[in-house]
């Protein structure tokens, strides 16, 4: 059996080294570590470089963000099993990738999880990152009441198959937990389990990329991608959210005007909470003022598209977050872009626009996590 290891980093030159032996020293298996450099600017390439070893698979590419390098990277897999492994942590132990391939195999799995151990910036253990132990409809409803903060973790383990199938479009691709996906009005799930012994070691400390302004900027994208979906199917009182319904189907926002403003209401309350547990202030920046607007302010406004406009505009995906954070920063975005957000900083809005351009609208739209009616002409 072959794991694969998908590791990108960035600025990482202190921790990789330790990372890159942690993964080379697993016992009982075969690994392949497929790292990628997403442009980093400090010595890493040269550590990466220093460990001398068949089993390593190098890519640089220009600083686009761990989303995309994960992409890029995982066209160099040829193993049986997957595995995400961020490049200043560790693993507890040699057997760790030999444990967890029996478990699934054992137990016809698609992958599995478990607590992490938290280390700080001299390995010294911490503590026990806790994650939710119970899969399926509970842990659902646990996202959801979490704000979309995925209760399980992002560094995952599973089959091969898996990886391409769902885990590539979810995470890779729209930046959401990768462990459910909403196709054809229903939400599906992976066949995960949880493992009572940690297999990996989160290290967490003030340089952490997760702290950071567009670290934050993108967690933010995928968890109201994440909320916007599972709002369409979970009614969720909003003065409090510890009442959690599943609706009979899909909530079809367009339903009727009552369901799409129950919607965008409880939309927008997770939206300000969230917005509260990062510590961001909406109105640092236009792209959170236009979300919250969105959802909070009903407008009656019905925007004609042209084609033209449409046709000559690059579609960004969730795995492009970095790349629309630094366009936004620098007042570049492209044209539909940035007249969503200057609509939506008025309130809800409509979109019009021509059949055969209604998937790219529809694509811009989900990438601003605007759930915004799409009607053809």
């Amino acid at each position: 059996m072959k794991v694969s290891v998908l590791m990108p980093t960035y600025n990482d030159s202190k921790y990789i080294g330790r990372a890159i032996e942690s993964v080379l020293s697993q016992r009982g298996v075969d690994v392949e570590l497929i790292i990628i450099n997403d442009g980093s600017t400090d010595e890493t390439e040269e550590v990466v470089h220093s460990y001398k070893d068949e089993r390593i698979k190098y890519i640089k590419q220009e600083n686009k963000g761990q989303l995309d390098a994960l992409l890029n990277g995982s066209r160099l897999v040829s193993g049986d099993f997957v595995c995400l492994f961020h490049s200043d942590d560790l693993l507890t132990d040699e057997f760790v990738f030999k444990r967890n391939t029996t478990r699934i195999l054992a137990r016809n799995l698609d992958g599995v999880y478990s607590d992490y151990i938290t280390m700080d910036e001299k390995c010294r253990e911490t503590g026990i990152l806790k994650v939710h132990r119970d899969f399926g409809e509970k842990a659902l409803r646990k996202l959801i009441q979490y704000s979309g903060s995925n209760v399980i973790g992002d560094p995952f383990f599973t089959k091969k198959n898996v990886f391409f199938r769902c885990i590539v479009k979810n995470y890779i691709i729209w930046n959401q937990p990768y462990w459910f996906a909403v196709d054809g009005g229903k939400i599906h799930l992976l066949r995960l389990e949880y493992i009572d012994q940690p297999w990996y070691k989160y290290r967490v400390y003030e340089g952490n990329y997760a702290r950071s302004d567009i670290g934050k900027f993108v967690a933010v994208n995928g968890v109201i991608r994440t909320i916007t979906d599972l709002s369409k199917f979970y009614r969720v009182p909003l003065t409090s959210f510890r009442y959690i319904h599943r609706l009979p189907t899909s909530l079809i926002v367009r339903r009727s005007r009552s369901s799409y403003e129950r919607y965008r209401a409880q939309v927008c309350a997770f939206t300000r909470k969230v917005f509260k547990g990062y510590g961001i202030d909406p109105d640092s920046n236009v792209y959170y003022q236009a979300l919250l607007s969105f959802y909070e302010k009903e407008s009656d406004v019905r925007l004609e598209i042209d084609n033209k406009l449409i046709n000559e505009t690059p579609l960004l995906l969730g795995k492009d977050v970095n790349v629309f954070y630094n366009m936004l920063l620098n007042d570049k975005l492209p044209g539909p872009y940035k007249l969503f957000l200057k609509t939506a900083l008025k309130g809800s809005f409509e979109v019009v626009i021509d059949k055969d351009f209604e998937k790219e609208v529809g694509m811009i739209l989900k990438f601003l996590n605007f759930s915004a009616p799409v009607l053809t002409r």
